[in-house]
């Protein structure tokens, strides 16, 4: 059976594909877990730029010796440097070998790695980013995002929690996970927007040297301009549901309401966005 029949639909994926690919995880792998809408796009393009090997468990398979396979691709021909490797190019260093996750680390971690990065966004521009996302991408009924910003804040996920209860419960889980590791990183998606010393930082943590001219070379290809014509380019220039929406740093402050308010002003939020770097208020 292919790997397209075996996991036809994302759900299918999200389960089963994810969970299969993390028992193949070892102590050359690291773990970059975040939320949705944190800027895995972003980061994985860069890491792909620098000819290292980033994968993606949610839409690849991947095998013990590092490589990985396509099998959900309608998204990633939308991101140059993935598409890319999707047309045959090869990573130039195979190890350390670099995974997304969106999942808690109960399920991630089902072996040990050979670190964890946080990648940490706002958390009010991430859910925000999640929620476009997810608006204009679902496909399947438990992927909310159908309404109003507002409304999906209030509207639990599958396993419960609300938006928001999700982010301090993902990430405070994390927190606690990195505890058991000497390498761990938070990196945070603001810095890595806009300074190209957060990437060398990255990459001293990874146990990783690029010399400098590939390191500047592939922090222009990834700026948000470069990105978004190149998916521009991919969908036709027509308008529409975009992965690279906005790239704004506090988009937050063009829609914040004091409604929208009461759903980022609790002191749990507080405290694990202020470890994690940020200051979460109305101004």
């Amino acid at each position: 059976m292919s790997v397209e029949k075996k996991y036809p639909s994302l759900y299918d994926r999200h389960s089963e594909l994810f969970r299969h690919n993390m028992e193949l995880l070892g102590q050359q792998d690291i773990v970059i877990a975040s939320t949705g809408g944190a800027g895995q796009s972003y980061l994985g393009n860069l890491l792909q730029e620098l000819g290292l090997n980033q994968v993606d468990p949610y839409t690849e398979s991947l095998d013990p010796r590092g490589h990985a396979v396509p099998v959900h691709s309608s998204w990633r021909r939308r991101l140059a440097a993935t598409q890319r490797r999707d047309d045959g190019g090869r990573p130039r260093r195979m190890w350390p070998r670099f995974v997304k996750s969106e999942e808690s680390p109960e399920v991630t971690l089902r072996r040990r790695v050979r670190g964890i990065c946080l990648l940490v966004r706002d958390p009010r521009d991430a859910l925000y980013s999640r929620y476009r996302f997810r608006r204009d991408f679902a496909q399947d009924p438990w992927a909310l995002g159908k309404g109003s910003f507002g409304a999906w804040l209030e509207s639990a996920y599958p396993g419960g929690d609300l938006p928001v209860r999700e982010w301090i419960r993902f990430y405070r889980g994390w927190l606690d996970a990195g505890a058991r590791y000497d390498r761990v990183l938070v990196a945070r998606f603001e810095e890595l927007k806009t300074s190209p010393g957060a990437l060398r930082a990255f990459l001293r943590f990874a146990g990783v040297q690029v010399p400098e001219p590939e390191l500047r070379r592939a922090w222009e290809r990834s700026r948000f301009e470069v990105m978004r014509a190149h998916e521009d380019t991919e969908s036709g220039g027509r308008e529409g549901a975009r992965i690279l929406r906005s790239g704004t740093v506090g988009e937050w402050r063009e829609w914040l309401t004091p409604k929208l308010w009461k759903s980022f002003s609790g002191a749990d939020l507080a405290a694990v966005a202020r470890e994690l770097g940020y200051r979460i208020d109305y101004e």
